[in-house]
């Protein structure tokens, strides 16, 4: 099956289940969403914004890219690689992602804006962003903090 583009800088390849099983063609009406917040969230960090003028200027050509690190997980590779049980990923609905040229501290504050959770792992260079239906739900999981499960 060819890439699909999902968003203007987001194609299907990037959110696909690692494990290769083929699980986020299933999901491509989920995944198109999350990809279009991603969207906006990349345009944010690259509008006119002094406060990100010196981080857009070390990125090639000059925007800051987001990266996502893992999207949808199928049940097995969502256990298999320490996923909660309720989580977001298995659902189309979550990525977590990175943006080299940026602090993490500061692509999580950005990322807010978009995503109704988001969690920053101290100490880790992710963000967990997803589009969860009932509750607005972000803050920051410290290292030595036992995971909050309802998240």
């Amino acid at each position: 099956m060819p890439n699909i583009v999902l968003a203007k800088n987001f194609t299907l390849d990037e959110f696909a289940c690692k494990c290769c099983c083929g699980i986020e063609e299933d999901y491509i009406p989920e995944l198109s969403i999350l990809a279009l917040a991603l969207q906006d969230l990349r345009d944010k960090l690259n509008s006119e914004n002094p406060l990100l003028k010196k981080y857009q200027d070390k990125a090639a050509p000059n925007e800051l890219p987001i990266k996502p690190i893992s999207g949808i997980r199928c049940p097995k590779h969502n256990k298999n690689s320490k996923g909660r049980p309720n989580s977001y990923h298995p659902k189309g609905c979550a990525a977590d992602i990175t943006c080299v040229y940026l602090p993490t501290e500061i692509l999580y504050q950005y990322a807010k804006e978009y995503f109704t959770g988001c969690i920053y792992y101290l100490g880790r260079h992710f963000v967990h962003c997803d589009l969860r239906p009932d509750r607005k739900t972000h803050y920051v999981q410290m290292p030595d903090q036992p995971e909050n499960l309802t998240a």
